[in-house]
């Protein structure tokens, strides 16, 4: 490739070789007859190994004209990105193999034609959501080469920003096209199985879920009604996957919240040293300006860069806040859910609401204070939403008060709910997060008449095997029947039964 002097040379050896290597994506019926498995990917990995050189040499020599080269390799991404290649199961080595090579065919391509290429053609919107999906796989060399061609795309596109890493740079620039890309998903779970994995690499391994997670606000707030309980017999096939989605967005949230809270706590912090309570009205104009001055030289920000970095917060929280409310009114339901998995991750997602909301409760009160002794001080600037009502609306007691009888029913087999160790293991989580963020004084009162009389049965008289047959050791149900004193000695799951009574004293 290095040798080509001319167009012409170009056009008789190197698109007739790049078609033929291209032409090994495709799944060789004589290499399958032979029952070598894995023998096509080979195959097709060495062709376009090959082929990845090729174009190496042809842009790096700069022997090619730069025009017809970007043609050629559109037309050579655009193989790579159809090809079927990209559902094919990682966790195979002869399937991530062939991954490996056709994103780093990818790479070639992005960082030899430059920034320019990068920002202004359509090659980053085409690469973008395949180089993100595999960001997420289990397997750690195809999610590793994913990174790897992302970051040197961000490179060469000039992704630079103090906040985020380059790839989270990449994220957020383009993050009407990965929203676009994640709200389509999450409409049609049906044809996006791997919707979660999706999420998972965008939320936790680009350093962009600080924007991500206020821009996925809303499109996850609307992809929520579609679980409402009109809906959720509709969506039934898919609860699980779209739980996997909110599992990873809380997840976000509750990091994000966190930080906000810890930003929050610290600016209290230091006005408290001169001003420890709370002004008692908007309108008090009680600051001196000994304490003004006081104040100045302890924040790290002017007063009005304090104020406008605490309404930040505020509106950030606001979204936030909507979203685990959201949450909370359109999953908890499934806790009753007849499916370990849905139930499972319905205790999760709940937990992590309840975790958000406590910490942005936490945050609000901090904040509020905050802007009602800036405002005192010359009493301008008059805060454009309710804080107070935010603050209301955060308060995890009445949420918790609204799920109490679906994380009941989560523990009892009154419905037939077969009941799995991981999943009741799930909601004694989900209880203990209850009871952390409460404060613990309604989980006291309601745990002796709902819950203890389920749990005592557990603690004394352990769990069986729902079919004695098979003598399942993941599926089980209480050993609460008229006869559990006459239950066989044999139909106990003795590990299962220490596993969970270990988990109830935890609790």
């Amino acid at each position: 490739a290095a040798s080509i002097s001319n167009e012409s040379s170009l056009e008789t050896y190197f698109v007739p070789m790049a078609q033929y290597f291209l032409g090994t994506l495709r799944n060789d019926a004589e290499l399958d007859a032979l029952g070598t498995a894995g023998a096509w990917q080979r195959n097709a990995a060495a062709h376009l190994i090959a082929l990845n050189e090729m174009l190496f040499g042809a842009i790096t020599e700069s022997a090619v004209e730069r025009e017809y080269l970007v043609r050629v390799s559109s037309l050579i991404v655009e193989e790579y990105v159809c090809s079927e290649v990209w559902n094919l199961d990682a966790a195979e080595p002869d399937n991530a193999l062939l991954l490996r090579v056709l994103m780093e065919g990818m790479g070639i391509i992005g960082e030899g034609l430059g920034k320019d290429h990068i920002r202004t053609s359509a090659f980053l919107t085409n690469v973008l959501c395949p180089l993100l999906d595999k960001l997420g796989e289990e397997s750690l060399e195809v999610r590793d080469t994913a990174a790897l061609v992302l970051l040197k795309l961000a490179q060469s596109g000039e992704y630079n920003s103090t906040d985020d890493s380059p790839i989270g740079s990449l994220v957020v620039a383009n993050a009407d096209y990965v929203v676009d890309m994640l709200s389509r998903q999450m409409r049609h779970l049906d044809k996006h199985s791997r919707a979660p994995r999706l999420f998972a690499a965008i939320l936790r391994r680009t350093d962009a879920a600080k924007s991500m997670v206020k821009l996925l606000a809303e499109p996850i707030r609307l992809a929520l009604r579609t679980f409402l309980i009109v809906n959720r017999e509709k969506n039934a096939e898919h609860s699980e996957d779209f739980l996997l989605v909110m599992n990873e967005y809380c997840s976000a949230v509750l990091l994000e919240v966190r930080e906000i809270e810890t930003h929050s706590r610290g600016v209290v912090a230091s006005i408290q040293k001169y001003h420890p309570e709370e002004p008692d009205s908007e309108d008090e104009d009680e600051l001196t300006e000994v304490f003004v001055e006081e104040m100045r030289s302890v924040l790290s920000q002017d007063i009005e860069t304090t104020r406008a970095q605490s309404l930040e917060r505020v509106r950030r929280l606001q979204a936030m806040v909507g979203c685990a409310i959201d949450l909370l009114r359109s999953v908890s339901a499934l806790l009753e859910s007849p499916y370990a998995g849905v139930r499972s991750l319905s205790a999760t997602a709940c937990a992590f609401a309840l975790e958000s909301l406590s910490a942005a409760e936490s945050a609000l009160t901090h904040d509020k204070y905050v802007l009602k002794v800036l405002k005192a001080y010359g009493g301008r600037n008059s805060t454009p939403f309710d804080v107070a009502s935010l603050y209301k609306d955060a308060r995890v007691l009445p949420h918790i008060h609204n799920i109490w009888p679906h994380a009941v029913s989560s523990f009892s087999d009154r419905f037939q709910i077969s009941i799995h160790a991981e999943v009741y293991e799930a909601s004694l989580t989900l209880l203990r997060t209850m009871a952390s963020t409460s404060g613990g004084d309604f989980i006291a009162k309601r745990m002796n008449s709902d819950l203890w009389p389920i749990l005592s049965r557990v603690l004394q008289q352990g769990v069986r095997h729902v079919d004695k047959r098979h003598r399942s050791l993941e599926l089980l149900t209480l050993a609460d029947t008229v006869d559990a004193s006459f239950i066989a000695e044999s139909e106990i799951s003795s590990e299962l039964t220490r596993r969970i009574r270990i988990k109830i004293c935890d609790t």
